[in-house]
């Protein structure tokens, strides 16, 4: 059987993507890393749009007629988070889409619009010319970032998007937080800011807010995000579970496990997958009758992180307690049963807790 270093961890495997556009998809909101992305740019700007220009022709796409539009827009640089030592006002940002019945099928995904204030994320194409770094993170409409003082980097970035998410008109809000959620660090005070809308009325702030809090990893910010489960009633789940999930996924604290184990059951999938992984990457035994219950799960990728989640803890890689995913998939039940039967003959009476009657 596969050997530990062999069998993948499933951090983010529940990350979903969404529709954009026609034959389009493209990463839930906050769940794209900005860190990396603001590394490779050659100029991370808040920007005015002033003008666009096209020039477009026929094409054939799949035997119907479509149109290639080439793109320039001239965007005025009100701000820099990074710079590349051109320190021109005005710069000129090209790209291309091709369109079929007012959809976009095949070029940048990303498009500007006149009049629009941006936070761009720009890589350098010739003296005077950029074009999007990132295909889905390198254009942000956001008009709320305030002129922020200090020299170029993240904590100047982080800084303008913190006064936006507090400040800032209600979508300016949500996109301010969405973009915190991708630094790899936040500092204090904007974890500390931030958590007073935990609580918001505006359900989606709140969620939002709770997505950048729980990059502190600490038992707090996963009892809050219990609590605020526990009191949503509404059958609807919101996009921001998503980003929610990838971020619990992360967080090895084991004052929070308890929490964590709870959550491994929430009817939320995103929760109860980023749960899952977060009780993979600790690998306490105090989990095991956790998993054990997570092994008759509905939901067949908890049941197989449940199984592998147990042999990695207890190190049993012999026979067949570790099958890769594909294996598992083929004869599921076969492998969950296999973990019963040890948790009957052999397990309870080493992991179960004391006052367990299971």
């Amino acid at each position: 059987m596969s050997s530990p270093s062999k069998i993948p961890i499933l951090i983010a495997s529940w990350v979903l993507l969404i529709p954009l556009s026609r034959g389009d998809i493209g990463p839930m909101p906050g769940t794209e890393r900005v860190t990396p992305v603001f590394n490779d740019a050659d100029l991370v700007c808040k920007c005015f749009v002033q003008l666009l220009s096209t020039s477009e022709h026929s094409i054939k796409i799949n035997g119907h007629d479509a149109i290639h539009r080439n793109v320039t827009a001239t965007v005025v640089v009100q701000d820099r988070y990074k710079a590349n030592g051109n320190d021109a006002k005005t710069i000129i940002v090209e790209y291309e889409e091709d369109v079929y019945r007012g959809h976009r099928v095949r070029g940048s995904h990303l498009r500007l619009q006149q009049g629009e204030t941006a936070l761009l994320f720009l890589k350098t194409e010739t003296a005077k010319t950029y074009s999007f770094v990132d295909p889905f993170l390198g254009a942000t409409p956001i008009s709320s970032l305030p002129q922020a003082t200090g020299e170029p980097g993240l904590p100047k970035l982080e800084s303008a998007l913190r006064h936006a998410a507090l400040n800032g008109v209600r979508i300016d809000r949500l996109r301010a937080l969405q973009l915190l959620q991708g630094f790899d660090v936040l500092d204090s005070e904007t974890l500390s800011e931030v958590e007073l809308f935990c609580n918001s009325d505006d359900e989606e702030i709140a969620f939002g807010a709770l997505g950048v809090l729980l990059k502190s990893r600490t038992p707090e910010s996963v009892e809050r995000l219990r609590n605020t489960l526990d009191a949503y009633h509404s059958g609807e789940q919101p996009m921001a579970l998503v980003s929610i999930g990838r971020e619990l996924a992360q967080v090895n604290n084991y004052e929070a496990l308890p929490n964590i184990e709870t959550l491994s059951a929430s009817k939320y999938t995103a929760i109860q997958l980023g749960a899952m992984d977060s009780i993979r990457l600790m690998k306490n035994v105090h989990s095991i009758p956790t998993l054990i219950k997570r092994l008759d799960d509905a939901n067949g990728t908890v049941q197989y992180v449940a199984v592998i989640t147990l042999a990695e803890i207890l190190g049993k890689f012999d026979g067949d307690y570790a099958p890769t995913m594909n294996l598992f998939d083929d004869k599921p039940l076969y492998y969950r049963e296999l973990w019963k039967r040890w948790w009957t003959d052999d397990g309870r009476k080493l992991y179960a807790p004391p006052t367990s009657l299971n």
